[in-house]
Order: structure tokens, then C-alpha cells, then sequence
């Protein structure tokens, strides 16, 4: 994949910063401090303190990403996984709330500032063989798809051919 193809898609010209805090619960076995969930970007980066609770989805289980002292953790989003047409696959996360507490994490997310720029798999993933595994959308699309798709349902299947 080219650079040029890269700079074109805007890939980290919007980046959103957001601050996490998850009190110490009571009862953390009522609750999930954030349900499962890929992230509608291109990718994330976090900063977690040392608590942990953040799990991804591993093989069909839910895996602790053990925090590191300084490390950042990188997710795939969905939009990097439809633009190397599943080469790199988003990941489905969550985090736990915990009788210990409070959890910090600061997320850092890039994504197009467009809402009007065209998502798709592109060239340098696709061929006779490998054809494209999802339909063109705009970002608005898959953002208004995001906030309002059943908890149960992923983004991508909406815009998988």
C-alpha cells in the first residue's frame, strides 16, 4: 500500500481524545463498565492506568490486556479492517468494572474529520480472487450505523456485501 493512497484516505486527520473513569462499583458482577464493542475509526491508542479491566475477544474468549507501566495499547478499528478488506481485523473489546477502583485510561482516536468522505476496500487489497468483502459507504453512514445498531450487532455486517 502506498503512502499516497494513505495521505488521500485522511486516515488520521481526525483525532478524537477522550478521558475515561470508571468509579470502584460495589457490585461489578451487575455491571460491565463498558460493553463489547469495535471502535468506528481507523485505529486507537490508549493509555491505561495500572487497574486493568480492559479485555479484547481472543479465539472466543475474553483475554485481560495486562496493563504496561508507560505502554500503550493499539487497537484496529473497523475502518482499517474494511480498508485492507479484513487484512487487519478490528477488535472487539469491553471493560470490566471492578470493587477496586477508580480505572483511568485515555483513548486517542483517528479517523477521517469528513463525514462525507467514501469508505471502502482498497485496490492494493482486492483482486479476482480476493474481491472486496464490503460496499462503499460514507463515514456519516457508518457513524449513524454505530449509534444506532443493536448492542449485539457489529457495524461491519451492515456494510459487508
Amino acid at each position: 500500500m502506498s503512502m499516497t493512497t494513505l495521505k488521500a484516505l485522511e486516515c488520521a486527520k481526525g483525532q478524537t481524545l477522550v478521558c475515561y473513569y470508571y468509579p470502584a462499583c460495589p457490585q461489578p458482577d451487575l455491571t460491565l463498565g463498558n460493553d463489547k464493542h469495535s471502535d468506528p475509526v481507523f485505529f486507537t491508542i490508549l493509555l491505561q492506568d495500572q487497574s486493568g479491566g480492559l479485555q479484547i475477544m481472543h479465539n472466543n474468549q475474553w483475554v485481560a490486556v495486562e496493563p504496561i507501566e508507560r505502554g500503550l495499547a493499539v487497537n484496529v478499528g473497523d475502518f482499517l479492517q474494511i480498508l485492507s478488506n479484513d487484512k487487519f481485523v478490528s477488535v472487539n473489546h469491553r471493560v470490566l468494572a471492578s470493587k477496586t477502583g477508580p480505572r483511568m485510561s485515555v483513548a486517542c482516536f483517528f479517523n477521517s474529520a469528513e463525514p462525507s468522505k467514501m469508505i471502502g476496500p482498497i485496490k492494493d487489497f482486492t483482486s479476482e480472487e480476493n474481491p472486496p468483502l464490503y460496499k462503499e459507504f460514507l463515514v456519516s453512514d457508518y457513524t449513524k450505523m454505530f449509534l444506532t445498531k443493536p448492542l449485539d450487532k457489529s457495524s461491519l455486517d451492515f456494510f459487508r456485501l
